[in-house]
């Protein structure tokens, strides 16, 4: 019963720290990451899906606020925190979605492709593929700088 506790406690942490972190609030799902990466035997493969299930979901929630959004706002007037990332989003399109892991630049970026109507079919792999990437190159370096991993 512990082991399962335990369990619950890991995935479900990194689940939740890694959501927030996609949103507008601060918080730090890579030291989350990196600390179950040292602290625990998981399989490093689960603790980097994980984490990029949990932020990948908090980016889903900016994109319906951005859709919210849309409905009130014309596109031209969003607003000036959002004025670079809509024009990231103007010039390259769904594929400054890869770049949705950058902090700050990022959760604008999925605000933005709310309010863009971008297609979820597009969005969702790419923003999947961007924060996943970023976590399993994290996992690797941790794993090479603390040597945990075999």
């Amino acid at each position: 019963m512990n082991e399962v506790l335990g369990l619950m406690a890991v995935y479900g942490g990194i689940f939740a720290v890694s959501f927030v972190a996609a949103t507008i609030l601060p918080a730090q799902s890579e030291m989350t990451l990196g600390a179950a990466i040292v602290g625990t035997n998981y399989a490093l493969w689960s603790l980097v899906v994980v984490a990029t299930a949990g932020n990948t979901a908090g980016a889903l929630l900016n994109y319906y606020l951005g859709k919210g959004i849309s409905g009130l706002l014309a596109p031209a007037r969003v607003g000036a925190k959002l004025q670079r990332p809509q024009q990231w989003f103007a010039k390259f399109g769904v594929w400054s979605l890869l770049f949705s892991w950058l902090p700050i630049i990022g959760d604008a970026l999925t605000i933005v492709a709310g309010i863009a109507q971008t297609r979820l079919r597009l969005f969702l792999p790419i923003v999947a593929a961007g924060k996943g990437t970023r976590y399993a190159v994290l996992a690797s370096l941790i794993c090479a700088a603390a040597d945990v991993c075999r």
